[in-house]
């Protein structure tokens, strides 16, 4: 189900995960398999459950383990009749792993051998001590059929991951408030003034890149005038890449309400290991800068200033500059 997601077709040839990481290796490596516990369980976990122990016991003998965990369509949607702890009728009253896969990850860690952890979901989720203890996190959503080889792609390198995060993993619902409660206050990279897990548009590869030469056409303009944004991205590893370029407007004097800041553009590029690219972005404020004006009916741009802040995510910003609007 995890392959399928949610308002699916059924898959013709799916491939699970585990299947994928057969399809992978090699006759001289040996996989061991546990199923470990269930996704989501009524009661509190017991790590002497033998379905745990043989988990745990497998972690012990082997080089490396991954679990796959988090979420499926079983346990989130719309109007659901779900009633574990953490759940509400396929809505989710707490943004944690279920309590067995806490548990269990936790054991698995405290044998010393490294775990890698595969997400499905098609919500964030805090994985808040997994970040600080666990070598490695794939999020991998609900991946469809071939899921389970896009996933070993990656674990054995085989694929250089280059995705960024369409929606913020916040730490717990405590920073976010009451979801009943429909003003944007604290909710998204717009509004949210906190710390996240993973802000809006993070993601890491197999590469490192470095931002520099930042430059705007001019830094005054007009409402209807266009703004040309470029700069140069250079891969420093040694590994080929590609990079998702983002580019942020905000507004530096905000009117009452308005966001923090907003994406204006994107651009995924590949870049071989060591060889630099210039991106181009093209902005205009009357489209890029504007708000709509409910008692004028219409989108308007306020004269002022608007830093352009161009980075890896929302938060990890790398070159800023302001320009001013008249």
């Amino acid at each position: 189900r995890v392959l399928h997601g949610n308002y699916e077709g059924i898959a013709s040839h799916p491939v699970t995960i585990l299947q994928g990481i057969r399809n992978h290796i090699t006759d001289q490596t040996h996989l061991m398999y546990s199923k470990g516990c269930p996704l989501v369980d009524a009661t509190e976990p017991n790590v002497n459950d033998p379905l745990f122990q043989e988990a745990i016991g497998l972690t012990r003998q082997a080089e490396v383990a991954i679990f796959v965990g988090g979420l499926s369509p079983a346990v989130e949607g719309e109007q659901m009749d779900v009633q574990y702890p953490g759940f509400r009728g396929g809505d989710r009253t707490s943004l944690e792993l279920p309590a067995c896969q806490q548990a269990l990850l936790r054991a698995m860690y405290e044998t010393g051998t490294p775990v890698i952890l595969v997400l499905t979901s098609g919500s964030a989720i805090a994985v808040n001590w997994e970040d600080q203890h666990l070598p490695a996190i794939i999020q991998a959503w609900y991946p469809g059929q071939q899921g389970g080889n896009a996933v070993a792609d990656v674990i054995f390198g085989d694929y250089n991951p280059a995705g960024r995060l369409p929606v913020t993993f916040y730490r717990s619902l405590d920073q976010i408030g009451d979801f009943n409660d429909y003003r944007m206050t604290s909710k998204t990279y717009r509004y949210f003034k906190g710390r996240p897990l993973y802000p809006f548009g993070h993601g890491l590869s197999y590469s490192t890149f470095d931002y520099h030469g930042l430059r705007l056409n001019k830094t005054t303009l007009g409402a209807d005038e266009e703004l040309v944004v470029t700069c140069t991205i250079t891969n420093t590893s040694k590994t080929d890449g590609q990079e998702v370029v983002q580019l942020y407007v905000r507004q530096l004097q905000p009117r009452s309400g308005a966001p923090i800041k907003q994406l204006r553009g994107f651009e995924r590029i590949a870049i071989r290991a060591g060889r630099s690219r210039q991106v181009r972005f093209r902005l205009r404020p009357s489209e890029d800068m504007s708000h709509y004006d409910p008692n004028a009916g219409r989108f308007l741009v306020e004269p002022g200033q608007f830093e352009i802040q161009i980075g890896a995510s929302s938060q990890d910003i790398r070159l800023c500059s302001v320009v001013t609007v008249r």
